[in-house]
């Protein structure tokens, strides 16, 4: 799938603002891309916790799992959903567990069909880049990498950009490199991690 016809797809989904979800990352599409991808597995989380903690009556936890799944829709410009999240987010917060009750499960069934829309899209994408072969330095770099990162060690994160820079890579994995070393030169190692958690199969 070509990076245009991906784009195309993602325009597509159902719910979607991308406009609003762009101007969030300051117009980055592969940022944006990123984000999409982390939401998917922040929604399958977040159906589980959700219906946990409603059933232990535990509004307190609810609460704050339905907050942070508000926050992230709206971050991608999943605007609708994030206001029905909002809704279940007041409702907790005033220990209303009987509108919780009666308006998760259709939530939670719009949020799931969301998920897959996300989900289908890179599909097409991820059969392109199943066949990735790592080359045996690189996990260690990004384990270096990672490490830097948290302890913000600029120097040492210049080092590990060198030493990707050094490698003899063939596309796509060429391609998801730049994606990191981009990421790296706008500190938003967020994304870094994510795509090097991504071509490590976590």
């Amino acid at each position: 799938m070509s990076a245009d016809t991906l784009w195309k797809s993602i325009e597509r989904i159902e719910g979607l603002s991308v406009q609003t979800g762009l101007d969030r990352v300051g117009g980055q599409q592969d940022a944006y891309k990123t984000l999409l991808q982390m939401v998917t597995k922040e929604i399958e989380k977040c159906d589980k916790n959700l219906k946990k903690f409603l059933a232990d009556g535990n509004m307190s936890d609810f609460r704050i799992e339905v907050h942070g799944i508000k926050g992230s829709l709206a971050n991608i410009g999943a605007m609708e959903l994030s206001a029905r999240a909002l809704e279940l987010e007041t409702a907790s917060k005033e220990e209303n567990a009987d509108f919780c009750a009666a308006n998760l499960p259709a939530f939670l069934e719009t949020l799931q069909g969301f998920n897959t829309s996300i989900a289908e899209v890179f599909a097409g994408e991820n059969e392109n880049h199943g066949n990735i072969t790592l080359p045996a330095e690189l996990p260690p770099i990004f384990k270096k990498l990672t490490a830097a990162f948290g302890a913000m060690d600029f120097p040492a994160i210049d080092a590990e950009i060198d030493n990707l820079d050094a490698l003899n890579t063939d596309s796509p994995l060429k391609e998801k490199i730049e994606k990191i070393k981009d990421a790296v030169l706008t500190m938003d190692y967020e994304s870094a991690i994510a795509i090097m958690r991504e071509l490590q199969g976590s």
